[in-house]
């Protein structure tokens, strides 16, 4: 990066501080204009401080534009981050970092570093079972060459289409489809192939592929990366619950997987795969959602492709299907629909309103508001719950204690988490506290992984320097000075939260402190406006 700013750039930004005094209120006390410029365009974000607080609700109404030329001669591979601090005196200063030149991320509440780029929190699913001893699939690839021809015929029958289907995939079809797919594909999957090359009225709402469109680009291709895990980045992943499948324990409760070999899909990212690595209650080659819709965790659809041809045979003997759209049958039924199911998963309870009593033993994630002096006592009727909400005073932690939680969020006045030791299955905690909490208790949670404690009053932060399975932690700014002045020993962190209004330079500061990191490039420019 260059050691000081050209001309033109000192000129935009002298343009910019003075685009921020115009716009400011009459009571303001200083004003933090962050930009992000790079191959998208530029983002900007402007904030006044005043006597109430900061006023974060002023369009920046500023031209910025010219940031994108500044970001090509200065930024790095991914852009430039600018922050602009200016005060009513005309008094402004200006921090540019290259992106991609460091690992600090802003976030909606401040800023992530992420110290190992290449990591990510394991999934429950990872360290699942497979299927019980001697369980085998049950599709069956005569019967699923034979269901295919009848529902393509009555299928073709509806829409009117007259054309034969296409011919079979050419070629030997497991010798190309297995090495692309990694894992040997189901026999009645292959079966289908040597019928016919894919069709579009094939599979329910969704389009089976030939072998050429599924297989284009190789292991590269858009349609094998459906399988990979869903990543949506550190500040809003790390916590990431996957739900259950339904039914229960039969497709592994992670959002991407190699034994998975999409073959259809609706345009619009999600895939029906065939699953050859199923949890302990699946079968090898049952049918599976995957995709944009089920980040939340996968959907079981049926025990084979077989199976699946069945149940569309069925609803078109019954009629129940509508094809008012040309070429399209849309099936329904309650097999097909899972809404009700993947709904039923979630529940949400004002405690004003209502009370425990309306949990049911489906909900795996609970999200409970309000909940002042709520007994958890209900819980128990929610044996598969993976992850929890709580607002309220004085929770009685002995109630999560059974509960197989992998993520545990809670609002409360005070804690005792000392009724959380040694839980075996939760991996990720968020704390908010109006009273000091001991945290040592933590200590002894084998799976944890990820832990804010950037709003809890803590007593002594010392406990975390020894939780050696921690990779993800959050705290405040004066947390972290706090936790820096009491040991020199941190966790293995693969990243970690900075929460709280922090200036892009202090945030530049607090990555520096991290061991075995190299000091950040950035640029300062300060200027002055003539009144």
């Amino acid at each position: 990066m260059a050691s000081e700013l050209d001309p033109p750039a000192e000129a935009l930004l002298r343009s910019m501080a003075e685009s921020v005094v115009a716009a400011a209120p009459d009571d303001w006390d200083s004003a933090i204009l962050v930009c992000e410029a790079g191959d998208g365009g530029v983002s900007a974000r402007l904030a006044y401080e005043r006597p109430g607080g900061l006023d974060r609700g002023r369009s920046p109404g500023i031209d910025h534009s010219g940031l994108l030329d500044v970001s090509r001669r200065l930024g790095g591979p991914a852009g430039l981050d600018v922050e602009l601090t200016v005060r009513p005196d005309g008094a402004y200063e200006a921090i540019l970092t290259p992106r991609g030149a460091h690992g600090l991320i802003p976030a909606h509440d401040g800023h992530i570093y992420v110290l190992d780029p290449s990591y990510r929190p394991p999934q429950p699913g990872e360290d699942h079972e497979g299927p019980l001893a001697g369980t085998t699939g049950t599709g069956d690839p005569e019967e699923a060459a034979r269901l295919l021809r009848e529902v393509l015929r009555l299928k073709y029958e509806i829409v009117g289409r007259t054309e034969p289907p296409r011919p079979p995939a050419s070629g030997d079809v497991i010798a190309r489809l297995t090495p692309w797919a990694g894992v040997e594909p189901p026999a009645d999957l292959l079966a289908l192939y040597e019928v016919t090359d894919g069709d579009p009225l094939m599979f329910y709402g969704y389009e089976w592929l030939s072998l050429n469109d599924l297989m284009r680009d190789g292991a590269k291709g858009e349609h094998l990366r459906a399988r990979e895990r869903s990543w949506p980045g550190w500040e809003t992943g790390w916590n990431d619950a996957v739900l259950d499948a339904d039914p229960p324990g039969t497709v592994r409760r992670v959002t991407g997987h190699s034994g998975w070999i999409p073959f259809a899909h609706d345009g619009g990212g999600n895939y029906l795969a065939v699953d050859m690595a199923p949890a302990v209650r699946g079968r090898p080659g049952q049918v599976i959602r995957i995709g944009r819709d089920y980040r939340d965790g996968p959907g079981h659809l049926a025990d084979s492709v077989t199976a699946l041809l069945r149940m569309e045979l069925d609803t078109l003997a019954r009629g129940d299907y509508d094809a008012e759209e040309e070429g399209y049958i849309e099936l329904a039924g309650r097999e097909w629909d899972q809404t009700v199911a993947l709904n039923a998963r979630e529940h949400r309870i004002d405690a004003r309103r209502a009370t425990l009593n309306s949990v049911h033993g489906g909900v795996q994630r609970l999200i409970v508001s309000h909940g002042a002096e709520l007994g958890l006592g209900g819980l128990h009727s929610a044996p598969s719950l993976h992850d929890l909400s709580l607002t309220c005073r004085r929770p009685d932690l002995s109630a999560v204690q059974a509960l197989p939680l992998d993520n545990l969020t809670l609002s409360v006045e005070e804690a005792d988490l000392g009724l959380l030791t040694g839980h075996p299955t939760l991996r990720t905690f968020t704390l908010e506290t109006e009273h000091e909490v001991d945290v040592s208790p933590l200590g002894s949670l084998p799976l944890l992984n990820g832990l804010d404690l950037s709003k809890a009053v803590v007593a002594d932060l010392r406990p975390l320097a020894y939780m050696g399975g921690l990779r993800f932690l959050v705290l405040s700014e004066a947390q972290w000075r706090d936790l820096r002045e009491a040991t020199d020993d941190l966790p293995p962190l693969a990243a970690a939260g900075l929460h709280g209004d922090v200036g892009h330079g202090a945030a530049l500061k607090w990555a520096d402190g991290f061991k075995g990191t190299e000091p950040h490039a950035m640029l300062r420019h300060t200027g002055r406006l003539t009144r």
